[in-house]
């Protein structure tokens, strides 16, 4: 669990885990707290996954109602899959898990979700802002390691900004980063350049500041 929650914190900024062992401790928290969505075990002591997200579905309050819940499980079947969405819940994962894979689905299920609540288009727009905060950063702490001729850093930078533009569907800058990658050469002026034009196409804003 521990690790779980640090390999998520730590591959970005601004998710915040918070972490419980059981269902009826998941009962607790979103009682009092506001969550964007839960990664729900189906396998948990106590309450299991099905369970709680049955229960969560049951509540009259449609801001707890409606959370966003992906299950995980180590079994995912056909009858594990048709029981997660009897129970209410809106994706499944099977564990172990490729973080991005991980990612795409919380974006994917917080942007489309089919309840009303999640229709929102502030949700779309939270994690496009998030999404150029963390480039803009990823992005000089890039020219740094390119400056510097740290091929470890720039391996890692281009990887995790990679991730999050295809995540947010921004497949060119995925592309183009993905040629970056391959590139075992450290000049990628020109390919900064390009990246900084698509930067902007997709978000009407400068890569620089």
């Amino acid at each position: 669990g521990e690790l779980f929650q640090d390999l998520i914190e730590s591959s970005t900024n601004n998710i915040k885990v918070d972490w419980v062992k059981n269902g009826e401790e998941v009962i607790k928290k979103i009682a009092i707290k506001n969550y964007d969505i839960i990664l729900m075990d189906i396998e948990m002591p106590i309450k299991n996954g099905f369970l709680t997200s049955q229960e969560i579905r049951n509540y009259r309050d449609p801001n707890i109602k409606n959370i966003p819940i992906i299950a995980m499980t180590a079994h995912l079947v056909e009858d594990v899959l048709k029981r997660c969405y009897k129970s209410g819940m809106n994706d499944c994962i099977s564990k172990p898990f490729q973080i991005e894979m991980l990612y795409k689905k919380i974006f994917e299920t917080i942007n489309s979700s089919v309840a009303p609540i999640k229709k929102s288009p502030t949700n779309k727009a939270k994690y496009l802002e998030i999404f150029k905060r963390t480039f803009r950063e990823d992005y000089h702490q890039l020219l740094l390691a390119i400056s510097d001729k740290d091929i470890k850093t720039i391996e890692s930078k281009l990887h995790k900004m990679k991730g999050s533009s295809a995540t947010m569907e921004f497949s060119i800058i995925a592309e183009t980063l993905t040629r970056m990658e391959s590139k075992k050469i450290v000049d990628l002026s020109e390919d900064l350049i390009i990246l900084k034009e698509q930067f902007h196409k997709a978000t009407n804003e400068n890569l620089e500041i």
